[in-house]
C-alpha cells in the first residue's frame, strides 16, 4: 500500500543518515519505524513525502514471442488433454475388465457351490451304498452259513440212510 511504501522510504532515508538505524538494518533487527532526520539530516521530523511514482507501462512483448508462447501453451494443453483422454480410456477399459472378471468370479463361485453340493450328495450316497453293501455282505455270510449248515444236515441224513 501507499502507507507501507512511505514507511519503508522513511526507514531507508533514516538508515542513510543515522548510524544506529543503518546498523540495525544491516543486522536485520529494525523492529520499529525509524523517523527520518529531515532535510539532509538536520531537522527531526521534517520529511516531505516523495511524489508518487508514475506507473510504468509494461514493454510490449514481440508478437512472435507471444505467438510462440501461445503455441507452446496450446501444444502443452493439447498434450495434457490427449494424455487425460488416454488415461480415461484406459480407466474405462480397466473398469469393464474388472466387471467382466467379477461376473466370471460370481459364475465360478456358483459353480463351485453346486459342485460342493453334488459332492456332499455323492458322499451321502456313497455312505448309503457302503451301508447297503455291508448289509448285503452280512446277508451273504448268513446265507453261506445257512447253506453250509443245510449241506451238513443233508450229508448226515444221507449217511444215516446208507
Amino acid at each position: 500500500t501507499e502507507q507501507t511504501l512511505e514507511r519503508l522510504r522513511t526507514t531507508l532515508t533514516a538508515a542513510a543518515t543515522d548510524d544506529d538505524v543503518r546498523a540495525g538494518l544491516d543486522q536485520g533487527r529494525v523492529v520499529a519505524d525509524a523517523s527520518g532526520a529531515g532535510a539532509w539530516g538536520l531537522l527531526e521530523g521534517g520529511d516531505v513525502p516523495a511524489a508518487p511514482a508514475k506507473p510504468r507501462r509494461a514493454k510490449p512483448k514481440p508478437k512472435a514471442a507471444d505467438a510462440e508462447e501461445r503455441a507452446e501453451r496450446e501444444r502443452a494443453e493439447r498434450e495434457e488433454r490427449e494424455r487425460r483422454q488416454r488415461l480415461e480410456a484406459e480407466l474405462r477399459e480397466a473398469r469393464a475388465e474388472r466387471r467382466s472378471r467379477e461376473r466370471e468370479l460370481e459364475r465360478a463361485e456358483r459353480a463351485a457351490e453346486r459342485a460342493a453340493k453334488r459332492l456332499e450328495e455323492a458322499i451321502a450316497a456313497a455312505d448309503d451304498a457302503r451301508e447297503q453293501a455291508d448289509e448285503a455282505r452280512a446277508d451273504l455270510d448268513a446265507a453261506r452259513d445257512a447253506a453250509e449248515e443245510a449241506r451238513d444236515v443233508a450229508a448226515r441224513l444221507e449217511e444215516q440212510l446208507d
